[in-house]
């Protein structure tokens, strides 16, 4: 600005409301943005203007919304389409889970996909905002909630004025991510019930269990071998009558390998117990 350049202004009325119509604070804050430009005298009133509500929207896209009604502060049209792009998530949580998802998920993914909305507004094609994605391992982490996520950014594609194609490459890991973070566990998948029983260590056995319990895509309640339905037992003891594939015999902190093992075979039983409690789901890599 000091020097007389300033942003290309973007058709920022299909984003962002007038500035009167904002909150209070947003309208607090773009001011003090015009305030602090208009101490240059490289600029006029409506230059720091468009400057302020382009900041306002480079810190949304950025997800940087602080206290503002990040919301109320988007034009009506793009209002609508977030709310319509959650309704259709909260169409497929009922049909794959057979429960409606909950208002707290709902309103945390709409507040992740704010970002990305906004800014495919206006850079549907910006390559810059595309999003690679490693599919094998979104596979390895929740393979059902990956064929969600696709299913979901294909059926999107008119709500975001994209082909199919583009709306998927776009939206997926977006979705998928905000799917592993926010639904809740206990509501769509089974409990995974570990035993871990570590004899000649027991402070092994408490890091262990933080450990695992640290790991949030699985839905594990810790329990003993003692109960007739234990999925996987991690013992320091030679136990014969466990199945050798749901056993892991650990006298020591896991090594990498180890823990990869163990996630590779948490994976598998969460996507068994899913597929027998819905069964008309059929999750394919």
């Amino acid at each position: 600005m000091r020097t007389g350049h300033f942003v290309d202004p973007h058709n920022l009325d299909n984003v962002l409301r007038p500035n009167d119509q904002m909150d209070a604070l947003t309208q607090a804050l773009i001011q003090k943005m015009v305030a602090d430009s208009l101490t240059h005298d490289t600029i006029n009133e409506a230059q720091a203007i468009d400057e302020a509500r382009e900041t306002l929207l480079y810190l949304y896209a950025l997800n940087i919304v602080g206290e503002t009604d990040w919301f109320g502060n988007l034009t009506t049209p793009l209002q609508h389409r977030l709310t319509a792009i959650v309704g259709v998530i909260g169409q497929y949580h009922e049909q794959y889970f057979n429960a409606p998802m909950s208002a707290v998920s709902a309103e945390k993914i709409k507040r992740d996909l704010f970002a990305p909305v906004l800014t495919f507004e206006l850079y549907a094609r910006d390559s810059g905002h595309r999003r690679r994605f490693d599919l094998r391992e979104a596979y390895r982490m929740d393979p059902v909630l990956v064929v969600m996520a696709l299913n979901v950014s294909r059926e999107i594609a008119p709500l975001v004025k994209q082909p199919v194609r583009d709306a998927e490459e776009l939206f997926f890991s977006y979705l998928f991510t905000a799917f592993v973070a926010h639904f809740e566990p206990a509501v769509i998948f089974p409990p995974i019930k570990v035993d871990i029983d570590i004899t000649y260590c027991p402070a092994l056995e408490v890091i262990l269990k933080r450990m695992i319990a640290g790991m949030a895509e699985f839905n594990i309640v810790f329990t003993n071998r003692f109960e007739d339905d234990v999925d996987l037992v991690i013992s320091d003891a030679m136990l014969t009558d466990v199945d050798s594939r749901y056993r892991f015999d650990w006298q020591h902190l896991p090594n990498v390998k180890e823990l990869e093992q163990l996630r590779t075979r948490l994976s598998e039983l969460k996507a068994q117990k899913f597929a027998t409690r819905f069964e008309r789901h059929e999750i394919a890599e």
